[in-house]
Parts: C-alpha cells; sequence; structure tokens
C-alpha cells in the first residue's frame, strides 16, 4: 500500500498484533516500509506498509478532548517550517541518510527514531509504572557496611557492573508492550514481573559511598580523575548517534548540526570548551560523563560503564538512580533534535532579516543559546517544562528571546508579531524602543536536611564567604553540586540559616528556603 501518508490511522492485518490500531508516524523514503505507533503507546517496529490496512475514522482523542497529534511535533507552524525538507525524500534509499535503510540494534533505544526528529519520550513510559519511577536524589536508598564483602561482585577489578548486566543491558531502557507487559532488552515481563525484578535490584544493589563521596572500592579523586579524562570525555561524545538531519540545508546549518549528537534519551549534546568543543559547564547542551551503572551502588569508573548523558538529566533525574527505573520524560532535559531543527528552520528562513548576514547572526544566536551560560547566574534546569516539550518556533524563540542577553527585537520581534519585553520604554530610550524586562534576580536555595545544611544556587557569588567565613564544605559530587554544613543542636541551625540569609541580603541575591 504505496500510498500511506504519515497520520494516516490503520490496523494490523497480520501478525502478533492482527487487529490492533495505531498511526503513521514515519514513512520510508521509497513508501515501502512504515512506524507506527499503536493506541496502547507501544512502538511496532518498521515493517512493509502491505501489513496494515488504513482506516478513515480520526485519530484517538486526547486526555483533554482534543486530537492527538501523530508525532511530538507541537505545531502546525512548525510542520511548514519542514516543508523546504520535502526534498530530502528523494534520496534513494542506499543513501548513507536514509535512516530507515540502516539496520537498528534491538536491545538499545530505537537510534533511527530518534533520529528521524519525532522523537517523544512518552513512547517510551510505561503507562503501569507512572507511580514507580524513580528521580533525583535517592535519599532512602538501602545502605550497606561500607566494608569490602569478600564474595561481592565488586571484588572482581574487572567488573564494572553487576554479571547480571552486559554493556547492552546495563544502559537498556525498558519500553511499554501492550498495557500490562515490559520488554527488556530480548525479554518480555508482565507488569508484576516487571516489579519485581525492580524491587530486587534496589535491594541487591544498594548505596555503598562513604561519608566523603567515595565508595567501597574507588575514592572520589580517582573518580573525577576518570570522568574529566580530555579522551573519555571526547570517547563518550563520539559514541553518541548522530541524527539524520535534511539534505537541503545551508552550509551555516550543516556547520552548526555537526557540532551535536544525541544521548540516550533525546538530548541534544555538544562537546565541552575544555576539549575544544564550544559548550560551557552548565549550558544547555553541556553533557557530563555519566556512569551508566551508578557510582554510589558500587559502579567502577571503566570505559565501558561511561556515557555522555546531558548534564541536568545527570545531576537532577538520574543521580544515584539505575537506568531501568527511570522516567524518560523527565530524563528529556535538553534541548531535542525536533526543537533544534525548528530553530534551524528559523535561522534559515525566518526572523527579520533574509540577508547572508542575518542569517549568519541567527545561527550564532542559536549557538550561544544551546552553548553558553544562562545570564544572571539562571538555569536550564526548567527548560523543557517552560516550553512545554514544544517544538513550535515562536515557542522556543520567545523562550531563549526573554532569557538572553542581547538585543534580538530587530531579529526576533518580527517573526513572532510580539514584544519579547512588553514593559514600557524606559526613560531615556529612543521612542518606539523596547524596554528590557528587569532579569530575575540570582538566587540561593537553602535546605535543612540530615543534621545539615545545604545551599545551592547562584553560590558562585558568594564562594569565598561560605567557605572561608562560615566554613561550609563543597560537595562536588555530580549528582550534588553544593556547600553543606552539620549542625548539632536546633540553636546552632537557626544561626546557620540567618547567616546565608544575612549573606545573601549583601549581595542582592533571593533567599529561598527549601523542604
Amino acid at each position: 500500500m504505496r500510498s500511506m501518508q504519515i497520520g494516516d490511522r490503520v490496523r494490523k492485518t497480520s501478525g502478533k498484533f492482527k487487529g490492533e490500531e495505531g498511526v503513521v508516524v514515519s514513512l520510508s523514503p521509497d513508501g515501502v516500509k512504515v512506524l507506527v505507533k499503536s493506541d496502547a503507546h507501544a512502538m511496532w517496529r518498521e515493517q512493509s506498509a502491505d501489513n496494515f490496512a488504513r482506516l478513515q475514522q480520526p485519530p484517538p482523542a486526547a486526555a483533554d478532548g482534543g486530537t492527538r497529534p501523530p508525532t511530538n511535533l507541537s505545531a502546525d507552524k512548525f510542520a511548514r517550517l519542514q516543508q523546504p525538507a520535502a526534498a530530502a525524500a528523494t534520496r534513494p534509499p542506499t543513501s548513507p541518510a536514509a535512516g530507515p535503510a540502516q539496520v537498528r540494534d534491538p536491545e538499545e533505544y530505537d537510534t533511527w527514531y530518534v533520529a528521524s526528529l519525532a522523537y517523544s519520550p512518552d513512547v517510551y513510559v510505561i503507562p503501569g509504572l507512572l507511580g514507580s519511577y524513580t528521580s533525583g536524589k535517592a535519599r532512602n536508598m538501602t545502605h550497606a557496611p561500607y566494608k569490602l564483602d569478600s564474595v561481592a561482585w565488586y571484588v572482581n577489578k574487572d567488573a564494572a557492573f553487576p554479571k547480571e548486566f552486559t554493556e547492552v543491558s546495563v544502559k537498556c531502557i525498558p519500553r511499554p508492550e501492550g498495557a500490562d507487559a515490559v520488554r527488556w532488552g530480548r525479554e518480555r515481563y508482565s507488569l508484576v514481573q516487571w516489579r519485581q525484578l525492580i524491587a530486587e535490584w534496589q535491594v541487591n544493589y544498594p548505596n555503598l559511598t562513604h561519608a566523603n563521596g567515595s565508595n567501597c572500592h574507588e575514592t572520589v579523586g580517582h573518580r573525577g580523575k576518570k570522568t574529566s579524562n580530555p579522551d573519555t570525555i571526547k570517547h563518550c561524545f563520539f559514541k553518541c548517534k548522530v541524527p539524520t538531519w535534511p539534505a537541503n540545508l545551508s552550509g551555516y546549518s550543516k556547520a552548526l548540526l555537526a557540532s551535536f549528537r544525541v544521548d540516550s534519551w533525546g538530548n541534544m549534546v555538544c562537546l565541552p570548551k575544555s576539549v575544544g568543543g564550544l559548550a560551557d559547564n552548565d549550558a544547555l547542551c553541556f553533557f557530563d560523563v555519566d556512569h551508566i551503572f551508578p557510582f554510589s551502588r558500587g559502579g567502577r569508573s571503566m570505559m565501558k560503564n561511561f556515557e555522555a548523558l546531558q548534564h541536568g538529566a545527570n545531576r537532577w533525574v538520574k543521580v544515584d538512580n539505575l537506568v531501568q527505573t527511570l522516567n524518560p520524560r523527565e530524563m528529556l532535559c535538553g534541548v531535542s533534535a525536533a526543537q533544534l531543527l525548528a530553530l534551524v528552520w528559523w535561522a534559515e528562513i525566518g526572523g527579520g532579516g533574509k540577508g547572508q548576514k542575518d542569517k549568519q547572526k541567527r545561527h550564532r544566536m542559536i549557538e550561544a543559546w544551546l552553548t553558553e551560560l544562562p545570564p544572571n547566574g539562571g538555569s536550564f534546569r526548567a527548560f523543557q517544562t517552560d516550553v512545554k516539550y514544544s517544538a513550535d518556533i515562536e515557542v522556543l524563540i520567545l523562550y531563549f528571546g526573554r532569557r538572553s542577553v542581547c538585543d534580538l527585537t530587530n531579529l526576533i520581534g518580527p517573526l513572532i508579531g510580539i514584544d519579547l519585553f512588553p514593559n514600557p520604554p524606559l526613560a531615556g530610550t529612543a521612542h518606539g524602543a523596547v524596554a528590557r524586562k528587569p532579569a530575575a534576580a540570582a538566587c540561593l536555595k537553602v535546605r535543612v536536611i540530615e543534621k545539615r545544611v545545604e545551599v545551592w544556587g547562584a553560590t558562585y557569588c558568594v564562594k569565598e564567604p561560605l567557605k572561608n567565613d562560615l566554613n561550609f564544605i563543597w560537595d562536588h559530587d555530580d549528582g550534588r553540586k553544593c556547600w553543606w554544613k552539620p549542625f548539632g543542636q536546633e540553636k546552632e541551625k537557626g544561626r546557620l540559616l540567618q547567616s546565608v540569609q544575612r549573606l545573601a541580603q549583601e549581595h542582592s541575591l533571593q533567599y529561598t528556603l527549601t523542604p
């Protein structure tokens, strides 16, 4: 059935899932094979279009009563911006860039689907586990004795992770299979069996760290030396997948996109400046060298246990958790391939100026947005929440434009038709000039936990007084990155909190006490 189109409703006519319905989310350039997303949110692997019958009924209703889009491309305008890419569909199937002709590893993420620029983390969320996913710092994780167990798996110095995992399965992300089953690599589990397996792992692989951050067989210094090694950083980056971008982009866009790759969870990452790349630490596309099997659970600092992971996903979501317990939607913390392509199309055909210089300016803006530190001590921690996982160009440009330190009115305003900074003009500005919205004050976030006070946020502004005057200790663990100090009695806690609050006032920082 060669006339099938993306977005068509289809029914399986043969095989294991005969009779089930879904939506076509991708089509091979020659129209012979399709990739279908079922109504149960499972992804059927790419197969012949002859195995499906096209239906005429409309797509299923979304939870809010609207219609569900066939992909995560969130706006018709972005679909229109993709029109110039239609010429890419004329590539012969044997072309290296033709994703559907490539062989995919059945035990890993569907990397071709990521490369199709329609990546949706919702496809990999297991509905039956929505209340069981863990993320962030697992404070209640079981602790084991700090002494080495002579029969434990980690006694073997060549073991990067437990023997029940392989280099593929240790990073393999489980996927929903139907409404009540989970596929992990080549194995299929019921939801009950999968929960039992996760519970066993949580007990068998507890937290093995000492108070100083080292684990039972490796010091923090050794770990830091391994993860900051330039060769390790480059190796992890070049192991990441290269998305298949449209073939008809300009040289500027191709040069920009060549700097990015995609990590295991769909985040675009870029080499850091420390090894000759573009990304600053804490930039949106900066990545950490992450222990796939967590260091805190005994994972060794070895190349086969390393991968590049967008820094936000690593520091705020994965932390001490096993890969198999994570929520894919929460792990999408950086910019996705679809969002990056939307920005690139805007640089190509949008904006206020059509000349080559204007296009170059827009490309440089995109590079700065993705690879430089946020202004005024800000953070990209809530990026996807702020843009609502949208690839709509207006949403993205408005987000980056409001966070930018340069004047973007002439290049962005005409595209979206609204002022980025809608405050009244400031005194002394030219008539008609748009006044810049005052930047939000940098913040010191403080919390009390386990008989200690922790300070997060814009601590770079008060590093010296925290260290020298208040005697706080810097925790450089990748999942923490905060200053902390223990206390004994409640009076001492109160004095510490007052000191930090006074420090914030002296440096014009916002003070927030979080639970």
